[in-house]
């Protein structure tokens, strides 16, 4: 069986903690670029993650859609 990595529980922690994040975050606090990976990861244990397009002001000035990831809400 397969364990969860490190990384992949940190972001975990981060997002149940009620942040979201990008793949720029995602660099920024945990040293890598996999995001999307570590999102599927814990999508295929359970966890319900959502996704949004936002736009972003980039260093030359022009804006970029890029997607802000995050544990949806239960009711």
């Amino acid at each position: 069986m397969k364990t969860e990595s490190n990384t992949e529980n940190k972001i975990l922690d981060y997002l149940m903690n009620g942040n979201s994040l990008t793949v720029l975050d995602c660099q920024r606090l945990f040293s890598t670029s996999e995001l999307r990976t570590y999102i599927s990861r814990i999508i295929k244990r359970g966890y319900n993650v959502v996704s949004s397009r936002v736009q972003v002001v980039c260093g030359d000035g022009h804006t970029a859609c890029v997607k802000r990831f995050k544990i949806a809400k239960s009711f």
